[in-house]
C-alpha cells in the first residue's frame, strides 16, 4: 500500500492533529510513502510510515490519499483490549520492538531494513 501526502493538518473539529513539531518541514505534500501498517482507533485511522530514514511513526490517514491500495502480505491483524484494531508486520507486535528500534539496536534495524525492502517491492 502506498500513500501520497496531501496536507499537514487534519480538519476534523472534534480531534485536530498536526504533524508533530519534530516532523515539521520534513513531511511534504506530494511525497509518497509505503504504508507499514494501519491503526484503527475509536475515532481515527492512522498509517505507519518510515519517516526521515530514522523513525517509524503513525500519522493520521486523513493527511494522505491512497495511490496503491494492495495491502502487504506481511501484515497481521490484532484486536486490542481497548478496542483498537491494527494491521501491521508481526515484528511490530514484539514487546520491545519500537523501543529497541528507536534506540538504534542493530537487530531491529537490520530486520526492519529487510522487511521494508520486501514490502516496497511486493507490488
Amino acid at each position: 500500500m502506498k500513500v501520497k501526502c496531501i496536507k499537514l493538518k487534519t480538519e476534523k473539529t472534534y480531534l485536530v492533529h498536526y504533524v508533530p513539531d519534530w516532523m515539521d518541514g520534513s513531511l511534504k505534500v506530494g511525497e509518497i510513502y509505503t504504508v507499514l501498517g494501519l491503526d484503527f482507533d475509536l475515532d481515527m485511522l492512522s498509517v505507519y510510515i518510515f519517516f526521515d530514514e530514522r523513525h517509524i511513526v503513525d500519522v493520521p490517514m486523513e493527511l494522505f490519499e491512497v495511490i496503491e491500495g494492495t495491502v502487504s502480505n506481511e501484515w497481521k491483524a490484532k484486536l486490542w483490549e481497548d478496542g483498537r484494531f491494527t494491521l501491521r508486520p508481526k515484528m511490530f507486535y514484539e514487546e520491545d520492538f519500537f523501543e529497541n528500534f528507536s534506540d538504534w539496536q542493530t537487530d531491529e534495524r537490520e530486520r526492519f531494513k529487510l522487511l521494508r525492502e520486501k514490502m516496497e517491492n511486493e507490488h
